[in-house]
């Protein structure tokens, strides 16, 4: 027989009510589906709810299949999500009123896997109820902007509120950013990798009501990028050492800091011009390519590890003159 199904789940979505499991792939003796595969999804609006799976498969109010040929139209990775209209449920069940017939009503879903018609069926679900509820309105003005910190999303509506995030080219996702909803218009995704680029959707929940979202907003499409340059090194001081000059810094705190490069111009009026064309790790450097009688001035640039690199504005200058010999 086909495997059980997995992970069966259940939640409102606007005027949809959306169903996910584990896509099913496997008999119970580890053999793969065959090609006269169906998945059959359950409904039954009785009261009081089925508590046991048999009750619903044996006298379902409403039965979908979708036969294996069709999974891939709505698989999400290993998963597969299927979104049943509420007016379409309510038609079924010759209500009048469209969706809102089916307010506070308690539907309860199963579903089975079947191979060879009926002759081969798998155990049923456990059994997943929901209450029908008015769903708020989908919030609005959804906005994404990089800032240093990672990616942040705006929007307006009524809270409180869900964010779901979709990597391109990967599955939409199951579950939101916030494992808690959220009542400020704004989140801050600092988990957000640089160089990926991102689609985000809100959700408004209604209320106490977890499993009851509205439909999604319009989506906000960003690509995080780094082009946020660090601070200017700060502390430069310059000494002379016998035939060389020594400088040193303040080390920048930046997480992405690669390193510094130093400036140097000869003479109080000259243009600073780079000495150090490869990054320093160090906050260090040893002039030795100095004059003896020379006036020298000194900054530093800090440079992080983005690609192109960002760097900073010129440090503050400091300024040593080589003596000469006595």
């Amino acid at each position: 027989m086909p495997e059980p199904v997995q992970r069966l789940g259940i939640r409102q979505v606007g005027e949809k009510i959306v169903l996910t499991l584990t896509r099913p792939a496997s008999r119970t003796d580890d053999a793969p589906l065959g090609p006269d595969a169906v998945l059959e999804m359950l409904m039954s609006a009785r009261e009081p709810s089925p508590r046991r799976p048999a009750e619903i498969e044996q006298d379902p109010a409403i039965t979908w299949r979708i036969p294996v040929s069709e999974w891939d139209a709505y698989a999400q990775g290993r998963r597969i999500e299927v979104g049943l209209s509420l007016a379409r449920i309510a038609q079924e069940l010759k209500l009048q009123g469209g969706g809102e017939a089916l307010r506070s009503r308690r539907l309860s879903f199963i579903a089975i896997v079947g191979e060879g018609g009926r002759r081969r069926r798998s155990e049923p679900s456990e059994v997943q109820t929901l209450i029908v509820c008015a769903p708020p309105p989908a919030p609005a003005a959804v906005a994404a902007k990089v800032v240093e910190e990672g990616i942040l999303v705006s929007w307006s509506g009524t809270p409180p509120f869900r964010i779901y995030r979709q990597q391109e080219g990967e599955p939409r996702p199951d579950a939101p950013l916030n494992e808690t909803p959220i009542t400020g218009a704004s989140y801050l995704d600092a988990s957000a990798v640089l160089g990926t680029r991102y689609r985000y959707q809100v959700r408004s929940v209604a209320g106490s009501d977890a499993g009851c979202e509205s439909g999604d907003s319009s989506e906000a499409l960003v690509t995080r990028l780094d082009t946020f340059a660090p601070a200017a090194p700060e502390g430069l001081a310059a000494v002379a050492e016998g035939d060389s000059i020594l400088l040193f810094w303040r080390p920048n705190r930046e997480p992405d800091l690669r390193g510094y490069r130093v400036f140097r111009a000869e003479g109080l009026d000259a243009t600073l011009t780079l000495l150090t064309p490869e990054d320093l790790t160090a906050t260090s450097y040893t002039d030795r390519a100095v004059v003896a009688g020379m006036v020298y001035v000194y900054a530093v640039t800090a440079r992080d590890g983005a690609s192109p690199p960002n760097e900073s504005p010129l440090s503050e200058t400091a300024t040593e003159r080589m003596e000469p010999p006595r």
